[in-house]
């Protein structure tokens, strides 16, 4: 795989940089070393706007690193 992370998966700044940071900060671990609240503040943006980040991010992770070619995008 060639190319910078956005360029690979389709991923906007704001969904790179959210994935990217709560992986850093342990906010995806089991438990949870920071709390999704916190990484938002820390982001400067509200809890729903980072929900909608990771959803989104996620998505298109899983659209373009797994489905890749047997899924269309709506």
């Amino acid at each position: 795989m060639e190319g910078e992370p956005l360029d690979r998966f389709g991923l906007t700044d704001e969904q790179y940089e959210a994935l990217t940071m709560a992986c850093e900060t342990g906010s995806v671990d089991v438990p949870r070393a920071t709390d999704l609240d916190e990484l938002a503040a820390e982001l400067d943006i509200s809890h729903q706007a980072l929900s909608e980040r990771f959803r989104r991010g996620t998505e298109m992770l899983i659209e373009e690193a797994l489905l890749v070619g047997s899924h269309s995008r709506n």
